[in-house]
């Protein structure tokens, strides 16, 4: 399969689209996909960084000296240096045969755009941070939002597939696995880390280690990285050259090294909030461009990071101040941590990829649940869908879901097992046995939902437990849960039929477990 990428970076554009769609490339390339970029010729295109990683990149031609406006002023279309017709055109005639999907991230492209690229015959994944229409076959937004729906209501095609929030965040791999060995929070800020992106155009950076130069943080290490466009990169330096506690980083792959040591983070409130949120480094903000004010005051609000608000209002004081609270209070920056890594895990590449390279139901695998599953069941006990169907409609709190999924992992009577495709966690099922019988709770991802991995899911779970000493497997749902309903009907339950409530009731003897399940089962091996 090929997907060719239509993404741009410069100095003004600054290098956050191309580097989320670095790591959606790398997540497709290792499901066996060809990946080309196509990007235009502007100054810092990073084009460089792309073909050392190994992708073919085409270069469209430079669009001449425009003054292109900043982000968050909603003009981009001098960033093209032509018409969305032109570049469409352009892009048309880069890509090469058999490209099947092309994925868009580009402020200054409008459905108008996206409509000549589909009616090419290739699908079309469009990325977006501000709430545009689109016509595209997946939108893909992961800002977090406290009504993510709403921005989009009435902006997209009818079929139009949502990807939103930030557990699709595209983020570096390298994210993913340090993740799953969380830190604890220390009691004292040792090491605070600075990074503004790519640019700092307004001069954040230099602005924070002003602030951080007071005596107060003298003993306090202060790691910074100076993206490749900064054009205070001088002073910075100079300044730094002052403190021996200033420590200045080259840009580099990933900012993982950085985050992992680091009790607190300052930065802007784009790509960098969920790398910050994944590694659970509590962090003070500011906002560098308009679309990136709604989710950080929304992320202050919940007490995810605290919001100083745009990068003109954030002075040296205002900076001092709040690094000063957030140092002394030790149990509000774990609260923050805590909050951040309930957000995104860092695997929001691999699931856009599975949605673009679906994988095969019979590759589908079951494993026993683990302690880092924690966050996924708490995702998946509150999707709206669940919820509703469920008999307690309630929201589950964080506190209480981690205190009831730790006592089931040490409980020989329950079986947690979660469901896999090509390594990604998509599903849960649990069976709590009780008096030998067995009961049964299953959900699946909402993304993943219409495949048909209900039934493989349970399929897989009855064959782990065909081998248990019960003597009924039960399943309990609403009426109104059809496509549950049909899945129990379809694996050979008996539905036992009460009329005086609204619950729908299955059953399945153990013999029937043993003679459909204890054998392989049809669609791949359970764990």
């Amino acid at each position: 399969m090929r997907v060719a990428i239509r993404a741009d970076a410069s100095g003004t554009i600054g290098a956050g689209h191309v580097m989320r769609c670095r790591s959606l490339a790398a997540a497709l390339r290792a499901r066996g996909a060809d990946i080309l970029f196509i990007c235009r010729d502007h100054p810092g295109n990073l084009g460089a960084i792309l073909r050392a990683d190994g992708y073919e990149v085409c270069m469209l031609p430079a669009p001449g000296p425009v003054a292109a406006p900043p982000v968050g002023t909603g003009d981009y279309a001098a960033w093209l240096g032509g018409s969305e017709e032109q570049d469409a055109e352009e892009t048309l005639a880069a890509l090469p045969a058999g490209a099947d999907w092309v994925v868009a991230d580009h402020y200054a492209l409008s459905p108008l755009w996206e409509n000549i690229v589909r009616s090419s015959g290739r699908k079309l994944l469009a990325m977006d941070d501000l709430g545009r229409h689109h016509a595209a076959d997946i939108l893909l937004d992961q800002n977090f939002s406290l009504d993510p729906e709403a921005r989009y209501r009435g902006r997209l095609n009818a079929n139009c597939k949502t990807l939103l929030g930030p557990r699709f965040a595209l983020l570096h791999q390298a994210y993913a696995d340090s993740a799953r060995t969380p830190r604890p929070t220390n009691e004292r800020v040792r090491r605070i880390f600075v990074f503004y992106g790519g640019a700092d155009l307004s001069g954040m950076t230099l602005k924070t280690l002003t602030a951080l130069a007071h005596p107060a943080f003298s003993q306090v290490a202060i790691d910074v990285v100076v993206g490749p466009m900064n054009p205070h990169a001088s002073a910075i330096a100079a300044l730094a050259s002052q403190r021996a506690n200033i420590v200045l980083h080259a840009p580099r792959p990933t900012l993982v090294e950085l985050l992992e040591r680091a009790d607190l983070a300052l930065g802007a409130g784009g790509g960098n909030t969920w790398e910050r949120c994944c590694l659970g480094v509590p962090a003070i903000v500011v906002s560098i461009a308009d679309n990136q004010v709604p989710a950080s005051r929304d992320l202050d609000r919940l007490g995810v990071i605290r919001y100083l608000g745009p990068d003109a209002a954030a002075h040296e004081q205002t900076i001092r101040d709040a690094v000063s609270a957030l140092a002394a209070n030790a149990a509000a920056r774990d609260d923050m941590a805590t909050k951040g890594r309930q957000l995104t895990d860092g695997r929001g590449a691999e699931r856009v990829a599975e949605l673009l390279l679906p994988t095969d139901i019979g590759k589908l695998h079951l494993r026993p649940a683990r302690a880092e599953d924690a966050a996924l069941y708490f995702h998946l006990v509150n999707d709206p869908e669940v919820r509703r169907q469920s008999f307690n409609s309630a929201p589950v709190l964080w506190e209480n879901h981690l205190r009831w999924f730790e006592s089931k992992l040490g409980d020989s009577a329950a079986h947690l097992l979660v469901l896999e495709a090509a390594g990604l966690p998509v599903g849960q099922i649990r069976f709590d046995i009780a008096d030998r019988r067995a009961n049964i709770d299953y959900s699946l991802d909402p993304w993943v939902r219409g495949r048909g991995w209900g039934a493989a899911l349970m399929e897989r779970g009855l064959q782990a437990i065909a081998g248990e000493p019960i003597d009924e497997v039960t399943g309990h749902v609403k009426r109104e849960n059809l496509g549950s309903c049909a899945v129990f009907e379809k694996l050979g339950f008996k539905s036992l039929h009460d009329e005086t409530d609204d619950k729908a009731h299955f059953s399945m003897s153990p013999v029937d477990l043993r003679e459909r399940y204890s054998r392989r089962a049809p669609h791949g091996p359970a764990a």
